[in-house]
């Protein structure tokens, strides 16, 4: 291999990288730094403190001018042998690496700010401001930034990848013009229309988030007096930080909610709530019916754009037509009746879905058998007064 190996190491690593380092980044480095070493190249390596990827990422590389894939020994036994200079960086450099990631961990696990890792720094705006206040979530965050509620400096940012330079003395100062909201996500205000509608009282009772995301629906439940959510979703990494350190919640994530069952959960649980997207409630009512309690209860929330067929779905992923609502409401509550539930009530959601602007429908039952008729005819009524 010829020392064009490092030309490209070095292209690659001193350019300005985003402050948020990866530690893929370091690993690419510390690999290329070991397969240079196993060379037989005599030419010596650049001055290797260049090599730096990051503000805090190898700073403890050192000078050497020492060849890096050879020695210059005389002796022809000890030439045969690759340098351990190279090895050595490549230990300094993974144990930065390490400690910088190891660091940035605790301080998210405690709920403080990263670490800044160099006096100066750019970063996203959205990533910056989650930093100024944990107690958000991204798309919280995000929704600010889109609403003219984040100012940089005198200016009002409005995109949420906008790079801003932070940890210098003339950095501008990032501001967040907004009220806390509620919940950490708008998810939690549809709870908690279905709580007060039909007056649920969660206090001490265990519950089952299913379809958790950012966790609206069970920071509504935590703050309505839940002892305890078992949150469960198929994605990772959406939740709220504030909600995942909660000691309360139970945190499930890369799971399909199809295959749950009692053995999945060490308790049953008082109360189920249902809130997916991309799949039909009756794909997954079965499971959740598996982990309630006897005389448990269920809130669903029911979203046409994902039960109606596709002919019924306009082209903007939008069903307006109050005859498709009524008739996915009543086939969706009458399949879930059908897994021994008994339908209290269906009332319309307090505020569209999200981006989409569909109109939902909340839906409340009780576990105990019902004729799947019955409760058909109950949310075709239900839902005709609310399109009304």
């Amino acid at each position: 291999m010829q020392c064009q190996c490092w030309r490209a190491l070095h292209a690659q690593f001193t350019h300005r990288l985003p402050t948020a380092y990866h530690y893929s980044y370091g690993k690419a480095f510390c690999d290329g730094l070991v397969r240079h070493s196993k060379t037989t190249c005599a030419s010596p390596s650049p001055p290797l403190t260049a090599w730096r990827a990051g503000p805090s990422s190898l700073n403890c590389i050192s000078t050497t001018s020492d060849a890096c894939c050879s020695s210059n020994s005389s002796d022809p036994d000890e030439s045969k042998q690759p340098s351990t200079s190279g090895r050595h960086v490549v230990e300094q450099s993974r144990k930065a690496v390490d400690r910088a990631t190891s660091n940035s961990a605790e301080a998210a696990a405690q709920g403080k700010p990263a670490p800044r890792r160099g006096p100066k720094q750019r970063m996203r705006l959205d990533e910056y401001c989650l930093q100024l206040a944990p107690q958000y979530s991204r798309n919280v965050i995000q929704s600010f930034i889109l609403q003219g509620k984040v100012r940089v400096g005198d200016r009002v940012v409005t995109k949420a990848g906008a790079p801003v330079v932070v940890g210098a003395p003339d950095s501008p100062a990032v501001v967040i013009d907004a009220e806390q909201p509620k919940y950490v996500c708008r998810a939690g205000l549809k709870l908690e229309k279905a709580l007060q509608h039909w007056g649920i009282d969660v206090r001490g009772l265990v519950a089952l988030d299913s379809g958790q995301s950012t966790g609206g629906f069970t920071d509504c439940l935590l703050q309505h007096g839940a002892a305890k959510v078992y949150g469960i979703d198929v994605g990772y990494n959406q939740l709220s930080e504030r909600i995942r350190r909660d000691e309360r919640v139970v945190v499930m994530e890369k799971f399909n909610l199809r295959h749950l069952g009692p053995q999945h959960l060490p308790e049953k649980v008082d109360i189920a709530t249902l809130d997916l997207s991309f799949i039909s409630l009756l794909l997954v009512v079965g499971a959740v019916a598996s982990v309630l309690a006897p005389g448990g209860r269920l809130v669903a929330l029911i979203k046409p754009q994902f039960e109606a067929g596709r002919k019924q779905v306009s082209a903007g992923g939008v069903v307006r037509d109050p005859k498709v609502h009524a008739e996915v409401v009543a086939r969706v509550t009458g399949g879930i009746a059908a897994h021994g539930f008994q339908l209290v009530g269906v009332t319309e959601s307090p505020i569209k879905g999200d981006k989409s602007g569909n109109t939902e429908f909340l839906a409340y039952f009780l576990r105990s058998p019902q004729h799947p008729a019955e409760a058909a005819g109950e949310a075709v009524a239900v839902v005709a007064g609310a399109d009304g």
